[in-house]
């Protein structure tokens, strides 16, 4: 990792500009150029704070900056990195195409895979009676082999998913083409939350860190709902981006 002189990172403190968004400004920069590379460590709120001569406190909110803005991610007790790419959410895809179209490789761990009773809400997602069995399945999802995001899948009785095909193929959304069932249609509700202790273990991520919750409803040709996703995803590496007509 280059040293900060090399940078040539200049903090103007008589400036009306806060020294902060200085910095801020500064180190996306530095990304934009390459000279922080995707997946490089920036240097540490001390080191940052000791050698521009400014306090931690004003360090720490140009890199919460960054983070909001996807330039950097952390990991809990390794450090501050820069984002391989933004993930913004296209059209309807599955999860390991739309991270192939990141430019990076898809990976899932599968948590949970089971048949259960249908609570009311995923009976009334999926248009079905409360209490009919569905498939679960719970995933984490990695990118690059980083955990990005936890997907619970709740998929309707009548088709049937076995784990040992799905751990084969890889992709949820490429074994329902095998089967013959085509996604036309979605819909997408999006919340942000902040991260509970489960969940901040299973991302690496500190708790209360802010984190996309996205309820996804997906339907076939003849308008019938497929699946209902209840996802969360981190913050730091996920975009979602919708073209208005």
């Amino acid at each position: 990792m280059p040293i900060l002189n090399e940078w040539q990172i200049e903090i103007k403190k008589n400036s009306p500009i806060p020294i902060y968004h200085q910095l801020q400004e500064a180190l996306k920069n530095l990304i934009l150029w390459g000279d922080l590379k995707p997946n490089d460590r920036v240097p540490s709120e001390n080191e940052l704070s000791q050698q521009l001569s400014i306090s931690p406190m004003t360090v720490r909110q140009a890199l919460n900056g960054l983070v909001s803005e996807g330039f950097v991610y952390r990991e809990r007790g390794r450090g501050t990195y820069v984002s391989p790419k933004y993930m913004k959410h296209p059209e309807l895809t599955g999860f390991s195409e739309d991270i192939r179209l990141r430019g990076l490789e898809p990976s899932s761990r599968i948590l949970e895979f089971k048949r259960v009773p249908a609570s009311e809400l995923v009976a009334k997602n999926l248009k079905i009676q409360e209490g009919e069995v569905i498939t679960l399945i719970k995933r984490l999802r990695l990118a690059d082999e980083r955990p990005v995001g936890i997907h619970t899948a709740y998929i309707r009785g009548n088709i049937e998913i076995y784990q040992k095909e799905l751990e084969d193929l890889g992709s949820l959304y490429s074994l329902f083409e095998r089967k013959n069932i085509r996604l036309v249609a979605g819909i997408d509700e999006l919340h942000a939350i902040s991260a509970n202790e489960e969940i901040s273990e299973i991302l690496e991520i500190d708790e209360g860190s802010p984190i996309i919750h996205l309820i996804r409803i997906t339907e076939d040709a003849e308008g019938k709902p497929v699946e209902c996703v209840d996802a969360v995803y981190r913050a730091d590496f996920y975009v979602y981006k919708v073209r208005l007509a």
